[in-house]
């Protein structure tokens, strides 16, 4: 249950923004979609082995964005969210269930920052009117690598399993 927080309090941003700018001729589409791995163990380490093997392209989650554009400036925006999900809960150690809560929450909030990231490129496609598409998504694109280094992929934001 808390792992969705993160993601509604992202929705209610974007429609914020929504209301916020009616000026906008056309509003962009945005899709979020939320994918989940299974991970399974007992300790820390078997969690951790877990999200190595199975996390997508080798992190233990995942943010892409798409920005698809038609017409002239006609801007749809997906956010593809991947994190990892405890397969049986009830096995997994109290104290170490709390753990993970805690880490996910964080990782969570890692990856929202990831999606910020293309919802920025497209604000400032909608300012600029579409003009040097490639280089402002190229621009976003890299601030999720700056991001990340900077954050240590979210270290720094707390993204650890204690035991």
């Amino acid at each position: 249950m808390k792992l969705l927080w993160p993601f509604v309090a992202a929705g209610a941003l974007i429609w914020m923004i929504q209301i916020a700018s009616p000026s906008l001729a056309a509003e962009p589409k945005v899709k979020v979609i939320l994918k989940y791995y299974k991970v399974q163990g007992k300790t820390r380490n078997e969690l951790i082995e877990q999200m190595q093997a199975k996390g997508p392209k080798g992190f233990w989650a995942y943010t892409s964005w798409r920005i698809h554009r038609s017409g002239t400036c006609d801007l749809d925006l997906t956010i593809t969210y991947t994190l990892p999900q405890l397969a049986d809960r009830a096995r997994v150690p109290l104290r170490l269930r709390a753990n993970w809560d805690r880490m996910i929450d964080r990782l969570s909030f890692h990856e929202l920052g990831h999606g910020d990231h293309g919802r920025e490129a497209v604000r400032e496609l909608i300012e600029t009117k579409c003009q040097d598409f490639q280089s402002v998504v190229g621009k976003w694109a890299h601030q999720d690598k700056v991001y990340d280094k900077r954050t240590e992929h979210g270290l720094t934001q707390g993204v650890v399993l204690d035991y």
